[in-house]
This record gives structure tokens, sequence and C-alpha cells, in this order.
């Protein structure tokens, strides 16, 4: 790639390295994708993966371990083993909207994250969980839902 020039869509860190590049340690995660949502479920598996994996790459992340919700379950079993479980400080998540859609759950599952000092990252949103606050997030779902 000539100096100045576009890479076009692809992300330029995915598949150019600079001469003068510095090796960047980049922090462990966990990719967390979910489809039970009016949004997001017409995103398959491989198109939150990808989405997610730019998010990584453009944020210095690894993923290590990607995990998906049991189907048909309301109550966030996986999430909350590697939330409480976990030696994995980051989940990056495709959208704040794979958070329960239940109000009192989705507390619950913040106040885990944030006693568990866990940071919860959202891929489309291209924030922190530690940048936006309960009613936020609250916003956020009462106008997507």
């Amino acid at each position: 790639l000539k100096k100045n020039s576009s890479p076009g869509t692809k992300p330029i860190n995915e598949f150019y390295k600079s001469y003068k590049s510095k090796n960047i340690t980049k922090k462990k995660c966990i990719a967390y994708i979910y489809k039970r949502n009016p949004i997001l479920k017409n995103l398959s598996h491989s198109v939150q993966r990808n989405i997610i994996k730019s998010f990584c790459q453009n944020n210095f992340l690894e993923i290590l371990i990607e995990e998906t919700e049991i189907y048909g379950v309301d109550h966030y079993p996986q999430l909350f083993y590697y939330i409480i479980n976990s030696k994995l400080k980051n989940i990056v998540m495709t959208s704040v909207l794979c958070l329960p859609d239940d109000k009192n759950l989705r507390r619950k599952l913040i106040k885990k994250v944030i006693f568990h000092k866990k940071n919860l990252f959202f891929a489309l949103e291209n924030k922190k969980f530690s940048g936006m606050n309960f009613k936020e997030i609250d916003n956020y779902f009462k106008n997507y839902l």
C-alpha cells in the first residue's frame, strides 16, 4: 500500500503492516454473539463474528473465546458464567442490544460486570460500558425495541 493511499473497505491494520509499526500488546477477550432480539435476529453468527473481529482489530483486542447463548433460554447462563468465572476481563458483544431486554435482568447482569471488574464492549456502537450509564442503556433499549 503506497503512503497516503486508501486500503478501500478493508481495515488497514488487518491486511497491512507499517514498516515502522510497533508490536502492540493486545488485550485478550471473549467474543459474545447473541441473536434473540428483533434487531440482531437477522445477523447471522458469521456476520456478528466479522463485526466483532473488526472492532477488536481496531481496538487492539484479541479474541480467545467465542461464545453464544444457549438457544431458547432467556436468563443468559453463558454470559453470567463468563462474567463470574472467567479470568478474561474483556467481553465484546455485537451490540448493546445483546444485553437482556428485561430491564431487571439487564441491571442484574451489569451489576455483576461491575462487581467482577469486567469490561463490556459494544462493537456496533463502538462503546465500552464504562462510557455508558444505566439510564443511557435503558433509553437505548426503549428507542430501538
